[in-house]
């Protein structure tokens, strides 16, 4: 994981929790919003969309966003909150799950149902007297 600071308002920052995968994008971004402060662009060429929602943040992190302002030399009002990245993998991972386990028993009682009528009906035949009779029903073979 990554960990940015963003600037909610000019006295108001936050954390933000990027999973590594995605750090080249933010540290452009963050590349872009240095230029812009320093004065070297008239402003950012882009942003980034971000979706996600908001965790308190857990002891080693907290601690180092801490410091991090300490070091900075910035006062203002540092939310101890992270901004995470909403994930929706375990959710789809679930929802494939439900649909698998909806319609598994469903395609296996159609395809038993679809053997059981094609399979051809055994036929039992039994003999009296010489004579050879085809027995349909149980109480045939009683008579």
């Amino acid at each position: 994981m990554r960990y940015y600071v963003v600037a909610l308002d000019n006295n108001t920052f936050i954390g933000l929790e990027i999973s590594d995968y995605l750090s080249d994008d933010y540290d452009a971004m963050v590349k872009r919003t240095r230029d812009y402060l320093l004065g070297n662009i008239n402003k950012p060429s882009s942003g980034i969309r971000f979706r996600g929602v908001a965790r308190k943040m857990d002891y080693e992190v907290k601690k180092l966003y801490t410091e991090w302002f300490k070091e900075m030399n910035i006062s203002g009002n540092a939310i101890p909150y992270n901004l995470s990245e909403k994930s929706f993998s375990g959710a789809r991972g679930l929802f494939l799950m439900g649909v698998i386990m909806l319609f598994t028993p469903i395609i296996l009682l159609i395809s038993e149902f679809k053997r059981m009528r094609s399979r051809k009906k055994a036929k039992f035949y039994i003999t009296k007297a010489g004579k050879t009779n085809e027995v349909k029903y149980f109480w045939d073979n009683i008579l």
